[in-house]
């Protein structure tokens, strides 16, 4: 204890000598509490200040992405080669998706109609392949089988002998993909699902051209995979989506060609009662629209806006076409060229584009605006849906014929 007391009192006197006295002080007395400051609040905004706060960051935020892509792809330069000429509405659109790209990042673009003729095709496309492109863009011609795979030959026997150029193949299949290829088919069960909902709806509205029966029809060129998996399921399944009981009469002309076919079946169909029948049939679907105009019904068309394209030479059979289903060619390559610029486009890869990449879809024109504004609000919600993939039609394509069949029964008349 001794011990202890002489070695507090040597550190008190240190502390004493060294000017400490006050230290000592705080020791042997009870700490005083020191006060805490009081924060100065932050200014709060009102929710509308919040809200265009948000939107001023999310602008500036957008305008630096859309600065980095234009740096990516504003000197390079694309090429679209035509298997045919611009007067082709498939061909025009993919057209114009590259001149939203001209405008948007002043990008260097051209075309080239290589006409209808597939034999001089292969000496333009080694020609294109020879000058500056840094992009090659082109698709099939399925006009017929002897067209119907030139574009994809050409591309996949020449594409890795140019691994300096890029290719965007717009529509075709390829089992094997060059390194510096993209392709992209599309998933048009997508759209349909969207024309057979429609056609759901338009049939008991009270439109003025529908009658009371819930009963709509389906007319395809050919008992062939490509109409019935990627045309009339999603017509089916839309349908049904609105209405499970609905009744939907399905026939086939086996040809692209005739329209008197397509007149045919589609009087047929209106006289046993359907009020809106969507055609997959090709030219011959131009007679399924002159039915329409006969029997003073509606139908839906397909491959381009048929309304727009009859309506100044034919404008009541325009007037009967209350929207048609296409691939959307101009989204497509706008959608593929803007990934590319923002580092996400993958090469040697087959995309499946749908209506979340503006790729397929229903035409929304005049014709369209004057469906109900029920009707067309319920098809935007549809619409949404299957961007998010509430809706999922991805496997659509895939059914097989029994689970086909038995879908077809399950709406049979």
């Amino acid at each position: 204890m001794k011990t202890r007391r002489f070695i507090v009192v040597i550190v008190v006197l240190i502390l004493l000598t060294s000017g400490c006295s006050s230290l000592v002080t705080g020791l042997m007395s009870e700490p005083t509490p020191t006060s805490v400051p009081t924060p100065t609040p932050e200014p709060t905004l009102s929710p509308e200040e919040e809200a265009a706060e948000l939107a001023r960051i999310e602008a500036e935020l957008a305008a630096q992405e859309h600065l980095a892509k234009e740096q990516r792809v504003k000197d390079l330069k694309f090429v679209f080669l035509i298997p045919g000429t611009l007067e082709n509405p498939i061909y025009n659109s993919a057209y114009l998706g590259l001149k939203k790209v001209e405008a948007e990042y002043g990008s260097t673009i051209s075309c080239v109609e290589m006409g209808k003729n597939p034999q001089v095709w292969k000496a333009q496309f080694l020609s294109a392949l020879e000058e500056d492109w840094d992009f090659i863009i082109t698709l099939n011609d399925f006009t017929n089988d002897e067209t119907m795979k030139v574009m994809t030959n050409l591309v996949s026997m020449n594409a890795p002998l140019y691994p300096e150029k890029k290719f965007i193949f717009l529509w075709g299949y390829s089992e094997i993909i060059p390194p510096n290829v993209v392709t992209m088919n599309y998933n048009l069960n997508e759209a349909t699902f969207l024309a057979g909902a429609c056609a759901a709806l338009v049939t008991t509205s009270d439109m003025k051209l529908a009658n009371e029966q819930p009963l709509i029809g389906f007319i395809g060129g050919m008992s062939i995979n490509a109409i019935k998996n990627q045309y009339m399921l999603g017509y089916i399944e839309g349908a049904k989506y609105i209405n499970e009981d609905i009744k939907i009469m399905i026939s086939y002309t086996e040809n692209f060609e005739n329209r008197s076919l397509g007149e045919r079946h589609a009087a047929k169909q209106y006289s046993e009662g359907a009020d809106v029948i969507f055609q997959a049939a090709g030219k011959t679907g131009y007679g399924v629209i002159n039915g329409a105009e006969a029997a003073d019904r509606y139908v839906i068309g397909v491959d381009n806006d048929q309304a727009q394209e009859l309506e100044k030479d034919y404008p009541e059979k325009a007037a009967h076409i209350i929207t048609s289903v296409l691939r959307k060619y101009d989204g497509a390559v706008y959608w593929a060229i803007d990934q590319y610029a923002a580092d996400t486009l993958e090469f040697g890869k087959g995309y499946y584009l749908g209506i979340a990449e503006d790729a397929v879809g229903i035409v929304k024109n005049s014709y369209y605006n004057q469906i109900d504004p029920e009707i067309i609000t319920k098809l935007a919600d549809i619409e949404e849906k299957i961007k998010s993939k509430e809706i999922n039609l991805d496997g659509l394509e895939a059914m097989d014929d029994e689970k086909i069949e038995e879908l077809i029964q399950s709406v049979a008349p």
